[in-house]
């Protein structure tokens, strides 16, 4: 097992930082659509965001905290160090970005700059958009997780005397097409037409 270097937990605070930061600005950018005022948007979004920035940054702060039970005093330190770093950068965010945004203005925003009534990026026809309606009409009609979840039940519940030997050299029988009908509902295991 390595070290912990100092590099990787600055990443670590920095790109904690970062995520925090585009969650406000992000969730401001979208009540600049619903309100004038520059500061009743950013009060709203900071309480809409205010929540979820501290309770990841207290689940990263304790995290990193759990490395000052290490052994290398090092890495003790290092723990320390990046935790106080995260509840800077939180505390930063929560203060002093919201103020810098709002005494900015909207232009920060540009070459899109919201203004009160336009869509959200969500409801416009982006690329992106379409690439996840795409993917969308894939998955239609195909319970992907039920599945999965389905057949770890069974396999959980089925007692291991009662199942048969696992062998390289045995081959379970293949079905006929009228029992993958009765089993899969919605068509033969092929590869789905998009």
């Amino acid at each position: 097992m390595g070290r912990v270097d100092g590099g990787d937990l600055s990443v670590l605070v920095f790109g904690a930082g970062t995520n925090y930061a585009l969650l406000l600005i992000s969730c401001y950018r979208d009540e600049l659509r619903t309100y004038a005022e520059r500061r009743v948007a950013m009060s709203v979004a900071v309480r809409r965001t205010a929540e979820a920035v501290l309770a990841s940054a207290t689940t990263v702060v304790l995290g990193l905290l759990t490395l000052s039970l290490s052994v290398v005093s090092t890495t003790r330190g290092l723990g320390l160090a990046c935790a106080i770093g995260v509840v800077i950068a939180a505390a930063f965010v929560l203060v002093v970005l919201p103020a810098v945004l709002v005494l900015f203005g909207r232009w920060v925003f540009w070459p899109r700059i919201p203004n009160v009534g336009d869509p959200a990026l969500v409801d416009t026809d982006s690329f992106w958009h379409k690439v996840g309606e795409r993917v969308a009409r894939c998955l239609r009609g195909r319970d992907v997780g039920a599945a999965g979840s389905d057949g770890a039940r069974r396999a959980a519940s089925t007692p291991a005397w009662t199942r048969p030997p696992s062998s390289s050299s045995s081959r379970r029988p293949s079905l006929p097409p009228s029992a993958w009908a009765s089993r899969f509902p919605q068509g033969s295991p092929t590869r789905p037409r998009c």
